[in-house]
Formats: structure tokens, sequence, C-alpha cells
């Protein structure tokens, strides 16, 4: 199964390190850990079914119907190599911008935060920043094993670690780009 063809470069547009001033960014909990994306991107929050897809990887969850658009659904930690977690038969997604066609498998919303609120944090203090009610996300083993999506981390006034995602990045990826499984000769 091919994966969507790779976007010129005008479309992949890298996410800042650190927070323009005066924004707010829509934190959510996906595969346990917190992550923040800019809502300017024009993300959007829905539950719906996934109509799972044969011969793809256990992270591609499958499709979702969205007026009479197909959207690629993810499991973001099960694309990071973490293990998949169980489907429910409604989900929880994170519409990505729609050039994109992808929506990612969210745990919670957390709503905005304030950009000013953020302070920059160690990026190899992955597992604090995982959810406190969730399973923590093993640690990459090597520097280079941080997947590409992975943004600047920070951290909250609370203490909460937060990895801002690139949504540009994660689209881009080749892991991303390799739904299907590979079928044997």
């Amino acid at each position: 199964m091919p994966g969507p063809s790779v976007p010129p470069a005008s479309l992949v547009d890298p996410a800042p390190s650190t927070p323009p001033a005066g924004t707010a960014l829509l934190g959510f909990t996906a595969g346990g850990k917190r992550w923040l994306v800019d809502p300017r991107q024009d993300v959007q929050v829905i539950d719906a079914p996934i109509t799972p897809v044969p011969l793809t990887q256990p992270w591609y969850l499958g499709l979702v119907l969205l007026g009479q658009r197909l959207i690629a659904a993810i499991d973001l930690a099960g694309l990071g190599g973490a293990e998949v977690g169980s489907r429910k038969p409604v989900e929880r997604l994170l519409l990505l911008p729609e050039r994109w066609q992808t929506a990612l498998r969210v745990e919670r919303v957390h709503g905005l935060r304030d950009a000013a609120g953020l302070s920059a944090n160690d990026a190899n203090d992955v597992n604090d920043a995982t959810d406190a009610h969730a399973s923590p996300v093993p640690a990459p083993s090597a520097p280079d094993a941080t997947p590409p999506w992975c943004g600047a981390m920070f951290a909250d006034a609370d203490g909460q670690h937060w990895q801002v995602l690139d949504v540009a990045r994660l689209c881009t990826s080749s892991a991303f780009l390799q739904a299907g499984i590979p079928l044997s000769a």
C-alpha cells in the first residue's frame, strides 16, 4: 500500500523552537505524553469511529469518514515505536490541517496553554512529560532515536512537561509515509 506522496517544500512549515509571545497552544495527551500544537494551524478535536484498513502498520488505525472526506487515523505513540493501545468503538481524534488528511488518536485534550507561561525544558527529560494517569513512554535509547516530529520541550508553571508537535515533520517523515505492511515476494 503506497503511502501519501511527499509534499512540496513550500508545504513543510517547520515548528518554531519557541512559541511566539502572546500565543496560546493546544495541549493534548497522546500515547501518555503531553503535546502542544499551534491551534492557528486549523486543528480540530472530534469523536469518531475508525474503520480499520487491512495490510497496514499497527499504528495506522484506519480511516475516518468526515463529511465526504476520508481521513487517516494514526496512533502517535505507536508511530514512534511504542505499543499501540486497544481500540474503542469511538475515538477522540485531533484533526490536523486539511492538507495532511490525518487525525491523531488522543486520550485527553487539555485546552489552550498560554505560551507566556511555558519555559524551555531539557529534551532529555522524556519520561517526565508523561501524563500521571497514563503508562510512561519509553525514553529513546539513543539521542538520534527521537522522532523528527518532536519539537522543543517546555514546562509549565505546575512543572508539567510538554513537547511541541511539528505537524509538517510528522506527516512527511519516512515512518509516516510507510503505512503499508511490506508484502513478501
